[in-house]
């Protein structure tokens, strides 16, 4: 077989992979009753091609259930997992600018570095010439060839400062840019607070200086009780309308050093930074009040939802747990008020 034949066989290969996993694709599909919209059909894609552990686990867990009524968990997964590849992207994207500009500026200075040198010949060769002048006439010719070497280093260290100037320029804002879409990576697309991958690297962070200072630490995982029957009963979109103005509630009832995080789902995460469990307790308290009391709409006002509940679990950070222990006591307390009625605080050791 030649290379060409190889190369070829080797694309016809690949081909037939990606038409095999795109058919499995469409099988999940259909045998899920799930919408072929381009989300479902990625994280199916994905899924299928196994290239994402993170959401094989997670579509496994949804799974579970034999008969998958909706695509709104599919759409969280694509939400959470798979968009990021298109953040990723981009910050390759300006990486590889960012290293164009500075390939630019590397043949700028050699290209000045070459210029001086010239003009460092030029003169040391005039010096020579002074010492063989013997006429006026052969005086003014030197000066006026040094007065044109001296034009052309002018320009060219014109052209360099300038040149340096504009990379620099476009250095800059390529870093604005590239701050903007790692920020981007770590926010929930759709509630605008941070993601699941911004909250474990907080939580871990978090656990580190309070183990460091001694400083308390809590932790709140909060639930919209019911939630289901808002995307049932009104759809997704109103759903959605109903998670923004949930996690403005929660953004806006804590303190600034405190994160908010959309942990999956309808469920939300606080790190309460240098908060003892009583008063994380009492704030979540506060915050249940606060929701039970408001009135729910659609983005639109078309759709009133109405009166809505939530609960919560908060914990306290015990030194020498790790993040995992942590949010699986705080998680504890939140399965309690649910089982407990919902609309209500659980807090360990209360």
């Amino acid at each position: 077989m030649t290379a060409k034949e190889k190369i070829e066989c080797e694309i016809d290969n690949h081909v037939r992979g990606i038409y095999q996993m795109s058919g499995e694709a469409f099988g999940l599909i259909e045998r899920y009753r799930t919408p072929p919209d381009p989300k479902v059909y990625a994280v199916w894609y994905n899924y299928v091609s196994g290239a994402d552990v993170e959401v094989v686990r997670r579509v496994d867990e949804v799974t579970a259930n034999p008969e998958l009524q909706n695509a709104g968990e599919l759409h969280e997964i694509y939400n959470t997992c798979i968009d990021t590849a298109a953040l990723n992207d981009a910050s390759i994207d300006i990486g590889l600018q960012v290293e164009d500009n500075l390939n630019s500026i590397t043949a700028l200075v050699e290209s000045g570095v070459q210029n001086n040198k010239a003009f460092e010949r030029a003169l040391g060769d005039a010096e020579a010439n002074v010492k063989e002048i013997n006429s006026p006439q052969e005086m003014k010719m030197a000066l006026q060839n040094l007065i044109v070497e001296n034009e052309k280093m002018i320009k060219v260290t014109q052209t360099l400062n300038d040149g340096l100037a504009a990379s620099k320029e476009q250095i800059s804002k390529l870093n604005r840019e590239l701050d903007e879409v790692q920020s981007q990576s770590l926010k929930d697309p759709l509630t605008n607070v941070a993601n699941r991958r911004a909250f474990d690297k907080a939580l871990k962070r978090e656990i580190k200086l309070a183990m460091e200072a001694g400083t308390p630490l809590s932790l709140a995982l909060v639930d919209i009780d019911f939630f289901k029957r808002v995307n049932d009963t009104l759809g997704h979109q109103t759903g959605d309308d109903v998670l923004i103005k949930f996690a403005q509630i929660l953004h806006g009832n804590v303190k600034g050093q405190d994160l908010v995080s959309r942990y999956g789902g309808e469920e939300f995460a606080i790190i309460l930074s240098e908060s003892r469990l009583f008063s994380a307790h009492n704030l979540m308290v506060k915050i249940k009040k606060i929701v039970e009391e408001m009135e729910f709409f659609s983005a639109d006002g078309a759709a009133r939802v109405g009166r809505l509940t939530s609960s919560f679990g908060v914990a306290e950070y015990q030194a020498g747990e790790d993040a995992d222990a942590f949010v699986m006591r705080a998680d504890m307390q939140l399965y309690k008020a649910k089982s407990e009625g919902r609309n209500r605080v659980c807090s360990d050791g209360f």
